[in-house]
């Protein structure tokens, strides 16, 4: 990455107070950790495929009891979920969240782009890990994960 997207980046994740912490990569990449919610961190890959064209992923995961109800949950919801995707492999559930831009566009996209993940986080991962441990049944999974997304939840009890 050159070195004006690269301090774009930096910029974004120490001014939003993410406590990032710079990776090293073997490839052309860029990778950086950095704080998405209180104890939870997330990866953030950025290559720079074209001179001015950054892509940056935006990596989440947690520890889940391994489930086939667990990946059942997260392939129905994936849909609703775009551009994000939710990724359960074995004991590992992962969001993925990826944007696209420039030196001068890539701050502003990361932000949309951590604020969607902070809500696809907050309103499906304690679904999906209550699922796999067996404490709700897969319908009811389902309808509050999509409850949650919809804002329906806070609705409900603000009411």
């Amino acid at each position: 990455m050159n070195i004006t997207a690269k301090q774009a980046v930096q910029t974004f994740l120490t001014s939003n107070k993410l406590n990032p912490e710079q990776r090293d990569t073997d490839d052309e990449s860029e990778s950086w950790l950095f704080d998405i919610a209180e104890n939870l961190q997330s990866e953030l890959f950025c290559y720079e495929v074209e001179a001015n064209d950054i892509t940056a992923i935006i990596m989440t995961s947690v520890q889940i009891k391994s489930s086939d109800n667990a990946t059942t949950l997260a392939a129905a919801i994936c849909p609703a979920l775009a551009p994000a995707a939710v990724i359960t492999v074995g004991e590992v559930l992962s969001l993925r969240m990826m944007v696209r831009g420039d030196a001068a566009s890539i701050g502003g996209l990361l932000e949309e782009g951590i604020l969607i993940s902070r809500h696809i986080i907050a309103s499906v991962f304690p679904r999906i890990v209550e699922l796999a441990e067996g404490k709700i049944p897969m319908q009811n999974a389902m309808v509050m994960a999509m409850q949650a997304l919809q804002g329906e939840q806070s609705q409900q009890q603000a009411g």
